[in-house]
């Protein structure tokens, strides 16, 4: 300060010097002075003095001779005197402070000021105004010294240590607390005070005297008179070190500041934990789950998709499965049209456990089409590979338990809606719907009829030159029935642009918001006794083939139409039954190729490369059921469709008669359609001979009676054939009275003989046309 006041000093000397002959410039400028309530005295007084300097200059002259003289007037009102007026305290304790007063004579001196010091900072350190702060235990001597004349003044003090060794600071035992990361929390409301109740081990009751901090600025206020805590404002998390003055001696509590009627997450969460608890001892055999979403694509297309699905959890013996019925409805709004396209449709899922056992998975539509991927593993007691098997023990709870996230059951998937997370995978990519992470900060809990009560909001993205930005505002509903157990989840999640929300520090939601995009989700379950039924139309028995149409794909998944040659095609179907049938769990495999230099077989059964031009046919079993098709494979060649038989310019269209011994010529096979290779194979089965002759005709004849088949079959696709039938009768011949009598024996009698005993049988044949054999037998 005294550096201060002499800068300013030759400030004003050179401004008065430069006023002209005679002219004198004069300031006094004032100090205020300063005071502290809270020290045990307030008395204190600072002056500041500047010096002003007058200049005047005379001038006389003669003829032989000239002087000048110059003379300095100090016009200031100099201190006499300085003196600490009441040096009654010279004892402190450590911590305490004291405000020194200090007088200064005359009243009016024109510097006033005091400088302060202490003889050991360390002991007891002294402000530029004289307040006084005991250190450590010691003495030291406090300085005070009048600027204008250096005089000074000087009181010692003695610190010595608080007679304080321990103390106690409780909350009232109606004050709730919480258990979070290992901490206990104390739950104060907004518009309470809370007294505590102190005690401490000391000798001398004036260093009964507590001091606060907070770990966050605001928080709180303490009233160390009356030891009485008063939360000011919302905080989630807070630290609060109560200290004995003077003294190292401290303690820390945790403090959570909320609402009144205001749940902590932390509390939600236990109660989540009990309710996990709950549920394990409990049967499921319902849920409900209910989706609706209203969302926006990249080019503003309008997508309204409702789905609800009811499952039920069945019993089968020693397996347990669950069946869910979906329905969906799905509303379209192209961007900038007033026309809506609405779908619908009804789909199954099945999660359980079989009597073959396996675990299966899959969903389908009414006609059989799968919406995703079936899966099978196989139960077994260690698991060696997870893609394929399971445990009994996961099994049943992936049969019975309703799972998101990798959490199970209704309690645990909640819990993860407060526990840290934010975000859900739900089919339409990650959204933060919940209420963890960024929400948490904002989070609003209350609890009213056992319905735990959650909003937050939570910017997802802040505008830019190109974005309107994103802010997500959830509202969560958890109900409990009166065991304490969750029975449902609703949460609503609404997404806001910079069109209704002020995105700077103010953060605020306009009065009827209109939201972007909207999310729902909503979960219940029901416990009681698990289902049975007779016939399960989703059993995942219908997942093998009884009948199906094998047909060869592409790599990109299209029905092959032609084949290239050293391309590969994957085995697929067509027309399976059960219409749920699957080769993803029931295998199609390629079994044989009638021509490899075609067709060869590839990936151990499930594709073939094509090797050449020409046609194979090819063998297909289904893996479990061993259902045999076949599939012809026809590479740059003209197929055979049909094969017609004539027999002159006659086509043969019902089965030839003939005799024995008569021949059937000029029998021609034609092949169809005529650029298609016309070699055929031809057998005969049955009577006769066929003879191919030289103009490539066949011919026919038998020597006995009898059927006789011919097989004609395409030499390039032997699915083409044909059959022929040709019944050969016995000859007829023409008979003269002379041949039938030849072919007649006779014989001859007399009516009158018939009682005689002496009657003779006659008998007259006929042996050639010109001799007769007569016989006659004596009957005695």
């Amino acid at each position: 300060m005294k550096k201060k006041i002499l800068v300013l000093s030759v400030m004003l000397f050179s401004l008065v010097s430069c006023q002209g002959k005679g002219d004198i410039t004069s300031s006094t400028p004032s100090s205020t002075t300063s005071s502290d309530s809270s020290v045990i005295s307030s008395s204190t007084s600072s002056v500041s003095s500047t010096t002003i300097v007058s200049s005047s200059t005379s001038s006389s002259s003669t003829s032989s001779s000239s002087s000048s003289s110059s003379t300095q007037v100090d016009s200031d009102i100099h201190v006499t005197s300085i003196s600490i007026t009441d040096k009654s305290i010279t004892t402190l304790k450590v911590g305490q402070v004291l405000q020194l007063s200090v007088e200064v004579l005359p009243k009016n001196a024109t510097n006033k000021l005091v400088n302060y010091r202490s003889s050991n900072e360390s002991v007891a350190s002294v402000s530029f105004n004289g307040l006084i702060t005991a250190r450590s235990t010691g003495d030291c001597t406090i300085y005070a010294v009048s600027d204008d004349g250096e005089l000074s003044d000087s009181i010692t003090f003695n610190v010595v240590a608080s007679t304080v060794t321990s103390f106690t600071a409780d909350f009232d035992s109606s004050v709730e607390t919480i258990v979070s990361n290992k901490n206990t929390f104390y739950k104060l409301e907004l518009g309470q005070s809370y007294p505590l109740t102190v005690s401490f081990n000391s000798t001398d009751e004036a260093d009964n005297v507590l001091e606060a901090s907070f770990s966050v600025d605001g928080c709180c206020s303490f009233d160390s008179s009356t030891n009485t805590l008063t939360p000011l404002k919302r905080t989630g998390s807070v630290v609060l070190t109560l200290k004995v003055k003077g003294t190292n001696l401290k303690k820390e509590y945790y403090l959570k500041v909320v609402n009144p009627g205001e749940k902590d997450v932390s509390e939600v969460i236990a109660k989540l934990d009990s309710s996990i608890e709950k549920e394990k001892k409990l049967t499921v055999n319902t849920y409900d789950v209910n989706l609706h979403f209203n969302t926006l694509d990249i080019n503003d297309n309008r997508t309204d998709a409702v789905q609800s699905t009811k499952f039920k959890i069945y019993k089968d013996t020693t397996d347990r499965y669950m069946v869910g019925d979906t329905d969906t409805s799905v509303t379209y709004t192209p961007y900038g049209s007033s026309e809506s396209y609405d779908s619908t449709s009804t789909s199954h899922l099945f999660k359980g456990m079989s009597d073959d056992g396996n675990y299966y998975e899959f969903q389908v539509y009414d006609n059989g089409q799968h919406i995703v991927a079936p899966s099978k593993k196989a139960i077994v007691e260690s698991v060696s590979d997870s893609k394929t098997q399971i445990t009994r023990e996961k099994a049943i709870k992936q049969s019975t338990t309703l799972i998101m996230n990798s959490h199970e059951g209704l309690s645990d998937i909640a819990k993860m809606h407060f526990n840290g997370l934010y975000e859900n995978s739900i089919g339409y990519g990650s959204v933060p719907l919940y209420f963890g992470g960024g929400a948490a900060s904002n989070l609003k809990i209350v609890e009213k009829d056992n319905v735990i009560i959650a909003d937050t909001f939570f910017i997802e993205a802040y505008p830019t030159s190109v974005t309107l930005g994103e802010v997500y505002y959830n509202h969560g509903e958890y109900t409990f029935n009166t065991d304490g157990v969750l029975t449902s989840i609703k949460v609503v999640s609404n997404v806001y642009d910079n069109t209704m929300f002020d995105f700077t520090e103010k953060k605020l939601l306009q009065e009827n918001p209109v939201a972007k995009e909207m999310y729902m989700t909503e979960y219940k379950q029901t416990f009681g006794s698990l289902n049975t039924q007779e016939v399960n139309e989703y059993d995942p028995d219908n997942l093998y083939f009884t009948s199906y149409t094998p047909v060869f794909a592409d790599k990109k998944g299209y029905e092959a139409k032609k084949y290239e040659i050293g391309e590969t095609y994957y085995i697929s179907y067509l027309d399976q039954a059960p219409k749920f049938a699957d080769s993803r769990i029931d295998s199609l495999i390629i079994d044989e190729t009638s021509n490899p230099d075609v067709a060869s077989i590839t990936d151990e059964g499930r594709s073939i490369k094509i090797e050449g031009a020409g046609v194979a046919v090819l063998t297909v079993y289904s893996l479990k059921n061993r259902v045999k098709r076949e599939i012809t494979v026809n590479v740059d060649t003209v197929l055979p469709t049909a094969i017609t038989a004539k027999v002159g310019d006659k086509v043969v269209t019902e089965e030839l008669e003939t005799t024995v011994g008569t021949s059937i010529d000029n029998l021609t096979l034609a092949v169809s359609p005529s650029t298609a290779s016309q070699e055929v194979n031809v057998t005969l089965e049955g009577v006769g001979n066929l003879t191919k002759k030289t103009d490539g005709s066949y011919s026919f004849v038998s020597d006995k009676e009898g059927k006789a088949t011919i097989t004609v079959t395409s030499t390039l696709y032997d699915k083409v054939s044909t059959t022929l039938t040709i019944n050969v009768a016995k000859k007829q011949e023409t008979s003269t009275i002379v041949d039938t009598m030849l072919k007649t024996t006779y014989s001859c009698y007399e009516d009158s003989f018939l009682n005689s005993e002496d009657v003779a049988s006659v008998e007259l044949t006929f042996t050639s046309r010109t001799q007769a054999k007569f016989v006659v037998e004596d009957l005695t």
